[in-house]
């Protein structure tokens, strides 16, 4: 798997570039968003990548941060969504707001992508909307008001919150317990005593 190259900018366009590593061109497609981020020619560049193997050809795909990566391969695996209208949400969406579209049944917001209809963009909130994949709790999260006890991305934390969902909390209820456990505690505590802790504070 390759999850990241990084090297000179050989080559951009709109919807993809070339990254010279060690003298070996890798051209990575890419959303309109990252094509934004992207350096002069010669330059060095770093991009979040997802190698996607069919029968017939190997695809990269390229991000400038990884929370882009990770929703394009969120947005994959809603049914009737491919690499193309995935690449195309988040050339037109920030993360941030995607979440809150999702959140708020925004279905006229994920219209607005090219490509997506009516029946494509419920089918895309009916599917993510109770996610409980980790980044979408912490967009969430923080667009209710958490940044100032924004959590941290680690294995410690991602399971001490699926811990009190299991429990019976909800999603974003566990987020909030856990970011003020580890404030008490820290991130680098072990599970149990997160979720002890949450547990006092939900």
């Amino acid at each position: 798997m390759i999850t990241f190259l990084t090297g000179k900018l050989a080559d951009k366009n709109e919807h993809s570039a070339v990254i010279d590593v060690g003298g070996v061109g890798f051209k990575v497609s890419i959303p309109l968003s990252t094509y934004r981020e992207l350096p002069r020619h010669g330059e060095s560049v770093t991009l979040h990548t997802h190698l996607a193997v069919r029968e017939d050809e190997f695809q990269l795909y390229g991000f400038a941060t990884e929370d882009e990566r990770e929703v394009f391969l969120i947005l994959l695996s809603v049914s009737g969504v491919g690499a193309k209208m995935a690449i195309d949400v988040v050339s037109h969406l920030p993360v941030e707001r995607l979440v809150e579209a999702i959140r708020k049944n925004e279905h006229a917001l994920l219209c607005q992508v090219p490509g997506i209809g009516k029946k494509r963009a419920e089918r895309i909130v009916f599917d993510l909307k109770n996610t409980k994949h980790p980044l979408f709790l912490r967009h969430a999260f923080a667009s209710k008001g958490g940044e100032s006890k924004s959590i941290p991305s680690n294995q410690h934390v991602t399971e001490a919150v699926e811990a009190l969902i299991a429990l019976g909390c909800k999603p974003l209820e566990a987020q909030r317990a856990i970011a003020e456990a580890i404030h008490v505690l820290s991130e680098d505590a072990e599970v149990a005593s997160l979720i002890k802790e949450g547990l006092r504070r939900r």
